[in-house]
Order: structure tokens, then sequence, then C-alpha cells
């Protein structure tokens, strides 16, 4: 079935934002804790001081400068072990992995210390945490030996919790949904898949939610990596089975948005699919470099495109439309040995999608980037350090990033519509 083509827009507009944030700050020092006590979080300072701009932001081509103003950063200290992949946000309360063992949530510039919301045995882990309304899901894998059986699962994992974490050949998952309102978390699904490589070791199962459904993907052959899979869509309230698409490839990513279903596949190279439950058959779209992102409503998805100079194609952020198909290709200047921009997001607003997206400088410089098609307002939020996470909630920016030591991790919220680029 034929891509649908990408088109071109114009060249970025002006606007860098340049505030300087983790530059000089030191560590902030560690505080000791009890056994099963959520760390502290500091706030950083109400006013942010501006640093002048290293030699390496020059390098990204086409952009200008934009200093926003210092209530429109929130900013709060994380902790310095949190898992990377296993982050999420409703609005600007965000949800992470500390260890592999611990699910704790902060307001983005409370001064509240976060919260401990799920603890896992030893020798269990938490790789993904899903969020949105007022559902918390995340998945929980437990190793396993070689038997198939939910009852050899629960003793291979007891054993393990006495004896030691070994690798072992299956690993077996579970879904559980929590009310962030209070109450017991929920199973809604269960397996064991046989580990044939790194990806199926951390990532047995993935999950998406929204609101009101939830999706996961199941091996048609548990024994083959790469024989098909099944991808359920449940119902969030009671697990029914609503519909069941079939992908010919590994699953590496699913995301939901609205009602839309949006797959990432992986054989030689990635294919990105969509569906609905008008038409639960999956439809190619392109085919990302690296990643993909679904905006919540389901309305706008997002990709980032590699360089071709063959097809005079160049390196950019794709957005897609739906249903109606309107499409553009953001060119991404940069001068980086990186020759697609990393982790690009995608957000709906009234007036439009914004797109968000991790850029590179010479050096290999690191600047969280955004694009309002509203107005073609633009910007560059001069971080200069190593990206954790990227999201967007509405027209908020939320950012998850280190110092380049790996010191401390810092969260930013920035207000894009506050920053004179009327995302709203």
């Amino acid at each position: 079935m034929p891509y649908l083509q990408i088109g071109l827009v114009a060249t970025l507009a002006a606007g860098i934002l340049s505030v300087g944030i983790l530059g000089p700050h030191p560590s902030p020092p560690p505080t000791p804790l009890p056994q099963h006590v959520a760390s502290p979080v500091a706030v950083l300072p109400s006013v942010l001081p501006v640093a002048t701009l290293g030699p390496d932001i020059a390098g990204l081509d086409g952009l200008s400068r934009f200093n926003p103003a210092p209530a429109d950063v929130r900013t709060s200290w994380l902790p310095d072990n949190i898992a990377s992949p296993s982050l999420a946000a409703i609005g600007t309360r965000i949800f992470f992995v500390v260890g592999t063992t611990r699910i704790e949530t902060t307001v983005i510039g409370s001064v509240a210390p976060p919260k401990t919301l799920v603890s896992a045995a030893p020798c269990d882990a938490i790789n993904q945490v899903v969020a949105t309304g007022n559902v918390l899901g995340y998945v929980q894998t437990s190793p396993v030996g070689d038997s198939t059986s939910a009852s050899a699962s629960a003793s291979a994992s007891a054993t393990a919790n006495t004896t030691g974490c070994a690798r072992t050949s299956s690993v077996a998952w579970t879904i559980w949904f929590t009310d962030l309102g209070g109450g017991h978390p929920r199973r809604m699904a269960s397996g064991i898949r046989y580990v044939d490589s790194a990806a199926t070791r951390m990532y047995p199962v993935r999950l998406a939610m929204t609101p009101t459904i939830f999706a996961i993907n199941r091996p048609n052959s548990p024994g083959l990596m790469y024989a098909g899979e099944t991808v359920e869509v449940r119902r969030v309230k009671d697990g029914k089975l609503l519909w069941a698409p079939q992908t010919d490839k590994y699953v590496a990513n699913l995301m939901l948005g609205g009602s839309t279903l949006a797959v990432l596949e992986r054989d030689s190279g990635l294919e990105l699919n969509i569906a609905d439950a008008v038409g639960p058959s999956l439809f190619p779209v392109a085919r990302p470099a690296s990643t993909a992102s679904l905006s919540e409503d389901g309305r706008f998805v997002t990709w980032d495109v590699a360089a071709d100079a063959a097809r005079n194609i160049a390196a950019g952020v794709a957005t897609l439309q739906l249903p109606s198909g309107g499409r553009t290709l953001l060119p991404v200047a940069s001068n980086s040995t990186s020759s697609t921009p990393l982790q690009p997001v995608v957000s709906s607003t009234p007036t439009g999608p914004i797109v968000a997206w991790y850029s590179t400088a010479q050096g290999g410089a690191v600047y969280p980037a955004f694009r309002n098609s509203a107005d073609s307002g633009s910007g560059v939020f001069s971080i200069v350090q190593a990206p954790i996470w990227i999201a967007l909630r509405g027209s908020t920016l939320i950012l998850v990033t280190t110092d380049r030591d790996g010191g401390y991790t810092v969260a930013f919220a920035l207000d894009l519509s506050r920053s004179g680029f009327k995302a709203t």
C-alpha cells in the first residue's frame, strides 16, 4: 500500500529560548532518607539566571534568540536514578520510575517532595508508566524459567527473590491500573514472553492508554520475535476486548490518542501504521527514522525524517493530520553528526498542532526545540545537557534532563502560550 507523501513547509521562524538554567549550578547535596521514603525536591530559584550562549548554539542555522519570562518556566529537581524510558505526565504532574521498582510523582514547580505511588518486589521491575485522566497504568515484569504457566511464573519470582535475580529465558508481565484518587491496583492483563533480544527483555509488552481505552500487544508465536503480533484494544473500565488488529512484524511501540491507534513495527527499519475502531485494519503512513508520537486527541501524528540527498529530502519532523491526511515536513537545521531530530512529539491545540523535538548543535550539544504551526513561532530552549524525556501537554512543553555529568536531574514545564507563541 503506498505511503502518504510528505510535503515541505517554510523554514523555521525566528525565536530562541535562552535560559541557561543547568549550566553553572552545583548538584544539590544528597539527603539521607530512611528506606521507602520519597526523595525530596529542591525547587530552582524563581528568578532564573540568563547565561551567555556558548559557541555551539550558533551551529543551529536559521534560528535566533528568544528569552521567556521567568514566570513561564517551572522547574523541579528529580532523583538522579530515574529510569529514562518510564515517564508519563498529566498536565504538569509527572510520573517516573526510581531505580526499577518504585513509581513516584510530583507536580513540576511544587515545593512538596515526590510521592511514592507503587513499590515492586526486589526482583520485579517496572519498565513502563502511562497516565491519563485519573488512572495510572504500569507494566511490571518478573523473571521466569523455561516454564510457561502462571503458577511457574509466581514460583520463579519467589525463588528469584530468595536466591538472587537471574536473567531467565522468559519474562512474565502484568498490566496494572490504579486510580489516582485512591483504591487498590487492578490487574488488567498478564502473560509470559520468551526473551529473544534485549528489546523483548525490557519490553515484553507495550502499553498505551487514553481515559477510556488501552492497547497492548501479544506475539502470534511466543518464540518468534518477527512472526507478527496481535494488538488488543480494550476498555479501561473493565478490560473488555473492543478490537484487535494484526501486525506482520515485531511491535516496537504503541500509541493511543482519542480513538486512534498508532503502531510502530520493526523489521529492517520502522513502519508507522494507524487504525481506529471504524477502520481497525492497520494502514501504513510512513517510515520514521527512529520514533513517532501521537497527540492526546489522536488528531496529529509526528515522526522523525532522515535526510535523503538523492531524493532532495531534508532531515526534519513530519506531521500528519488525521483523518484529512494533511501533512507537512518541518526541516530541522543541524550542524551535528546527527542527521535527524530526536524524540519528536506533537500536541493538538485549538489553533493547530505544536511539535517539539531535541535538536543537536556542533560538538553534540542537545537543545529542546519547538514550533507552533498557528503563527510559525519557534525556538530552542538552551539547556545544553543530556536529554531524558520530552512531552507536550496542550501548549506546555515538558522536559526532563540531566547535567552533562549525570549528577542531577531536573524537570521543566515551559508555558508556550504565555511565552508569546499564541498556542491556545
